[in-house]
């Protein structure tokens, strides 16, 4: 058996059916829970579209915009971006409600006492990449990630940090790196170290106590990257240079692995990896091939790793662009297989 990882979102209709689905098929190999961006949280970074306009002096332009393989709606500010209240932006009220559920079905002995209530955030660049014209987005970044700030703060003053998680969904900065997107850094600037140095803002805000993730992702979007990677080097190098700046540790990173890559050069870059007490998690696990292609990665991954490095196993994203038919295969591999 192996330990799994959930990346956020779950194809069902409220948080309390993710709750009790995963931790019935799950329970013994997870060391936390999402509550599966349910409801009006469908579709990742969406809902924060809708949430800013229904903010005073900001609405939906008619204009869309091509970035990463899919187009993006834009919104229109009809008010100076310092002026606008981005006092409610979703994230608090929604954990919070989820957080009651959790607690519940572990106080009824659903969700094991050591399983932790997990949050996930996109970062403020991927809302601010993908929906903010460009002529604003430089301006309007530190504006929107000082409001996610206080979300997560919310939630940390809510939900003790010994039973809390939090992971940062990392794509938009991963489209930039890979030139697949544009970007609004400073001309002068390195990308790589604009965008690691908003990642390591963003785990610097939680509290020691609380784990910390990153999902560091290609997209997903109709179950396709934006582009495929052609290994792990850059989301290597990434997770080292968050490690070696923060003023925490990282709990846990999670990797995409595409379904044709079982090649030890797609993983040859693991080797280079210094995140010595991280928990690393791939994204190996494929419905398409089953039990058999999934080891087959696995296998080719731990040969490159080696037998004493902690080694997890998850989807390459979340598995809400899967049918509810397809979830118990899902799940029934991430149980059969061994890492």
């Amino acid at each position: 058996m192996a330990a799994s990882q959930l990346c956020g979102s779950f194809p069902a209709d409220t948080p309390e059916e993710v709750f009790r689905t995963l931790a019935e098929a799950l329970g013994g190999e997870l060391k936390r829970i999402p509550d599966g961006e349910t409801g009006d949280r469908r579709g990742w970074f969406s809902s924060q579209l809708r949430a800013l306009c229904a903010v005073d002096g900001v609405e939906m332009s008619e204009a869309s915009t091509a970035s990463g393989g899919r187009r993006f709606p834009q919104l229109r500010f009809t008010r100076p971006v310092g002026e606008l209240d981005l006092s409610n932006l979703g994230y608090r009220s929604h954990a919070s409600e989820s957080w009651a559920i959790f607690k519940r079905l572990r106080a009824e002995g659903v969700i094991a006492e050591n399983i932790r209530f997990q949050v996930c955030f996109p970062t403020p660049a991927a809302v601010v990449g993908a929906f903010v014209p460009p002529e604003h987005q430089a301006v309007f970044e530190p504006v929107y990630e000082a409001a996610v700030t206080k979300e997560v703060m919310a939630i940390c003053a809510e939900v003790p940090h010994d039973q809390l998680a939090i992971q940062w969904d990392v794509a938009i900065e991963t489209a930039i790196l890979e030139t697949s997107m544009p970007h609004w850094f400073d001309p002068d600037s390195d990308p790589f170290d604009e965008v690691v140095s908003r990642l390591v803002r963003l785990g610097d805000l939680v509290p020691p106590e609380a784990e910390l993730g990153y999902h560091l992702c290609y997209g997903y979007y109709e179950r396709k990257h934006f582009k495929e990677p052609d290994d792990l080097r850059l989301l290597v190098r990434k997770a080292n240079a968050i490690e070696a700046r923060l003023g925490r540790p990282i709990t846990w990173v999670h990797m995409p692995v595409p379904i044709s890559r079982s090649d030890s050069e797609y993983f040859g870059a693991l080797k280079e990896i210094q995140l010595a007490d991280v928990e690393l998690y791939l994204g190996v696990v494929h419905g398409e091939d089953g039990v058999a292609g999934t080891q087959k990665r696995i296998n080719a991954a731990r040969g490159v790793l080696g037998e004493e490095r902690f080694l997890g196993v998850a989807t390459e994203c979340g598995m809400s662009q899967h049918s509810p038919a397809a979830i118990g295969e899902l799940l029934a591999i991430h149980v059969a297989v061994h890492t």
